[in-house]
């Protein structure tokens, strides 16, 4: 046991040590902060002095050794400074010629893109929608949601993705690539590989498998011309083919085209029986429009086509007109699919007058010829057009001209002819009204007779 002198010695000496080794530290704390930039003890942004100073600690100065040589640095070691991210907290919208997320970009929103190229190696927290020409995902790219593009070319060199759903004329599907969840591809050529999380549903002409790299947690179902060998192997739960032809058969392309022009002519039958003996005032209306007012009616229907789809839009914007901007869209795309029996009952009426048999066939033998004409490369597609501006133009003005205009009309025709004429159409007029008032009263007098007669014998058998 040490005595109590001795104690307070040691504790003296102690506390000796602890104050010489404090003076010391904050000497050589004093020298390093004199050796550093002013600039990082204004600063008012900690992040910006974390930076410099790392920058500073990659200088050559500090990594010579004291021998002379100098070791070598790799680009790999100077790029190691790690930067801040740069964060947007909203949905962005895009329409350049090319769009490039880097890796420390982030967005906390749904992304709208059109471009040409797109490039994307950031992180994207809400949906993507991509129109493009080219699109590149590389690592360490990463979708939370929903990814959706139509491009020609589109590469998954690498990234962590959820749902896919992708058209292209080419897809390039690497090992780095991974999705989580479902997978939807319809193109012409793929490369494919990688991993999927969930289901892989692919449409494709030509299917270029690397069965080493590829991975299906559960179903795939694929159509394609040629059968994908041992592809079982990869895939978890169950593979669904079914099989494709690039070029169809002659016999096949007649028949679907004779089954499409026998479906066109009884729907056509039906819609012109409709219009011809049922919607009687139409269809005249419709021939006089054809007859005097052709132009007029052309440009109707292209105001039409212009107008309703921007009407409609803006009322499905509003919160009480979506029920109408629906209904004009869907009068509007129900006029259009029969706009070619429109055109072709006016022209038959026209033509054939009240005859409504020749009417219903010479309006079949006009569909018949419109499609025909439909048929033909370039001039098809000017046909189909002026055939739905023409509908649309009839319809209208058919439904704006009323039955009031039309007598002003032909009494506006029968001013031009002279005062005798029209005395004696008159005098014809009430000559007919004095024959039937004449002929009513001789049906009276026949029936009253026969009326006393039945009463008698009623009377009497009472």
């Amino acid at each position: 046991m040490l005595k109590k002198k001795s104690l307070k010695i040691l504790l003296i000496l102690s506390i000796l040590m602890l104050f010489i080794t404090s003076i010391v530290n904050a000497t050589e704390v004093t020298q390093t902060v004199e050796s550093q930039d002013a600039s990082l003890l204004v600063s008012e942004n900690p992040d910006d002095a974390l930076v410099s100073t790392l920058d500073q600690s990659l200088d050559e100065t500090l990594i010579a050794p004291a021998d002379g040589q100098i070791d070598v640095i790799y680009e790999e070691d100077t790029t190691a400074v790690p930067s801040m991210p740069k964060i947007v907290e909203h949905d962005v919208y895009v329409t350049t010629a090319d769009y490039v997320l880097e890796e420390n970009e982030h967005i906390n929103g749904n992304v709208y893109i059109m471009a040409n190229t797109v490039k994307i190696s950031g992180y994207i927290e809400g949906n993507v929608f991509i129109l493009a020409k080219d699109v590149t995902l590389n690592s360490p790219c990463r979708i939370e949601k929903s990814l959706y593009i139509a491009a020609n070319n589109i590469n998954f060199y690498g990234g962590y993705l959820y749902d896919i759903y992708a058209t292209a004329n080419k897809i390039n599907f690497s090992t780095n690539a991974y999705s989580i969840r479902d997978v939807k591809f319809a193109t012409n050529t793929i490369n494919l590989a990688g991993y999927f999380g969930r289901n892989l549903d692919l449409v494709a002409n030509e299917i270029n498998p690397d069965l080493s790299d590829l991975k299906v947690q559960n179903n795939f179902t694929y159509s394609a011309p040629t059968e994908i060998k041992d592809v079982q192997r990869n895939v978890e739960g169950d593979v669904k083919y079914t099989p494709t032809s690039l070029q169809e058969e002659p016999k096949t392309v007649v028949l679907n085209t004779l089954k499409s022009l026998l479906g066109i002519l009884v729907f056509s039958l039906i819609v012109a029986c409709v219009l011809i003996y049922i919607f009687k005032n139409f269809t005249n209306k419709s021939a006089k429009i054809i007859e005097g007012s052709l132009l007029k009616a052309f440009g109707y229907g292209l105001l039409v086509m212009i107008c309703v789809p921007i009407l409609s839009i803006l009322l499905f914007i509003s919160l009480y007109g979506a029920c109408v901007g629906g209904a004009l869209l869907f009068s509007l795309a129900a006029i259009l699919s029969i706009s070619n029996v429109i055109v072709s009952v006016a022209i038959a009426r026209k033509l054939k007058g009240e005859d409504k048999k020749a009417t219903l066939l010479f309006s079949m033998l006009f569909v018949l010829a419109i499609w025909i004409l439909k048929l033909i490369p370039y001039i098809g597609s000017i046909v189909r057009i002026i055939v739905w501006i023409l509908g649309a133009g009839i319809t209208t003005l058919a439904l704006l001209n009323k039955e009031e205009k039309i007598e002003k009309d032909n009494s506006a025709k029968k001013v031009e002819y002279g005062k005798e004429e029209l005395e004696e159409i008159k005098a014809e007029e009430k000559a007919e009204k004095e024959e039937k008032k004449v002929q009513k009263a001789e049906k009276k007098v026949e029936k009253k007779p026969t009326e006393k007669k039945t009463t008698t014998k009623s009377t009497k058998k009472k």
